[in-house]
């Protein structure tokens, strides 16, 4: 899936200064970045998305009187 992105000009180039200090191209570095946040990202947001769930099945279950 090709995609598009917009980056500051201070990311941009932080990412060409590191790209040509590794021998790599910006868009091997993009894919990289991706790729490792990918995890973070999905954690962040599903837990999210399950804890909100979970309270709500909490305030949902009747208490025992």
């Amino acid at each position: 899936m090709a995609t598009t992105i917009v980056l500051s000009p201070e990311t941009e180039q932080r990412l060409n200064l590191l790209a040509s200090q590794i021998g790599r191209s910006a868009e091997f570095l993009l894919q990289e970045i991706v790729d490792r946040g990918i995890d973070d990202v999905e954690d962040y947001y599903l837990r999210k998305s399950s804890t909100a769930s979970a309270a709500g099945r909490k305030a949902s279950i009747p208490q025992p009187k």
